[in-house]
């Protein structure tokens, strides 16, 4: 009898556009999946970093040369040449995930199957640059990833894949983000092949309830007297490790930086935005409650615990210290 002939896999011919350690992951399982054939790899180039200003790849980078795959840097993907160079590449679609450059139209209308973008939001809720702090921030009890057909908005292209993920109250946008890439990278190499195989739709998107985040910067972190105890562990959650939170003031010595705080508890007797110290633990007093200061570090200092802090500078001792409003 004839041995029988196993019927020939045609492989989906695949580019991936990342940056950051989120899409690692999913980007991870694409490559090992033998259904697609992954053409390139494409990510920023090599950043000078630390004192002795040496290069370091992105992490997309480093996992890509550890797997054998071809990287290819590009420092502006807007450009025509990079345009044209990637469609050199004769791909099916482009997978991207944490890229942080605009991806423009010849791009997107290039490639047969387009641009599939991973988003870690519940869409539309939260699209723009920092989903994961901003679920955070808002208190949002659950989140998700949203696998995305791309197109020219900011997070506005037609869906193909949603999964949900509950926030848990202590989590931080580093533990939040790493559990959102790793359930992520479960679902996307069926999303991706079914997508590129016509068995799964794009649903567009609904524009109600749409919330947009920016790019963070330092002031994004700093805590004031008129927030509530609840906002500001929320604002220290979801800002690690960048931009961290901080608080400058009256008896403080300038900038202080919260580096690690507890949960709200309540008090009374104090206003708000004072500094004070009760049984060796230093406390905001802010809108609903207090929130303690286990570590903090002074801007130019190291840090140190609360207490130890405290017991340093007369103003909080005396009861004298406020921060800015």
């Amino acid at each position: 009898m004839p041995k029988l002939r196993e019927p020939t896999v045609t492989k989906h011919r695949l580019i991936l556009i990342g940056s950051g350690a989120f899409g690692v992951p999913s980007f991870a399982a694409v490559a090992a999946d033998p259904r697609f054939d992954v053409l390139a790899v494409i990510t920023p180039p090599a950043r000078a970093s630390g004192r002795a200003k040496e290069l370091t790849p992105t992490p997309v980078a480093h996992w890509a040369a550890a797997t054998g795959l071809r990287v290819i840097e590009i420092a502006r993907i807007r450009n025509p040449d990079s345009i044209a160079q990637v469609l050199e590449l004769q791909a099916d679609a482009a997978f991207l995930v944490d890229f942080g450059q605009i991806i423009p139209r010849g791009l997107l209308s290039g490639l047969k199957h387009g641009v599939v973008n991973l988003h870690p939001s519940l869409l539309p809720r939260h699209r723009g640059a920092s989903p994961v702090p901003a679920s955070i921030v808002a208190g949002d009890a659950v989140t998700g990833v949203t696998t995305m057909l791309m197109d020219e908005g900011v997070d506005t292209g037609p869906t193909l894949h949603v999964v949900t993920a509950p926030i848990d109250e202590t989590d931080t946008a580093v533990t939040l983000e790493a559990r959102l890439a790793a359930l992520a990278a479960e679902g996307v190499p069926d999303t991706l092949a079914g997508w590129l195989q016509g068995t799964i739709p794009a649903v567009a998107q609904l524009n109600e309830g749409a919330t947009t985040t920016g790019l963070l910067d330092r002031d994004a972190g700093r805590i004031s007297a008129t927030v509530s105890a609840v906002d500001a562990y929320r604002r220290w959650r979801a800002y690690q490790p960048w931009p961290g939170v901080w608080v400058e003031g009256v008896g403080i010595d300038g900038r202080l930086i919260l580096a690690e705080v507890g949960v709200p508890v309540p008090h009374q007797g104090d206003e708000h935005g004072a500094v004070v110290l009760v049984d060796d633990l230093l406390l905001l007093v802010l809108a609903d409650g207090a929130l303690p200061l286990l570590h903090v570090k002074p801007a130019g200092g190291r840090e140190m615990s609360g207490g130890a802090y405290a017991r340093g500078r007369s103003e909080i001792l005396s009861g004298r210290a406020r921060i800015t409003p």
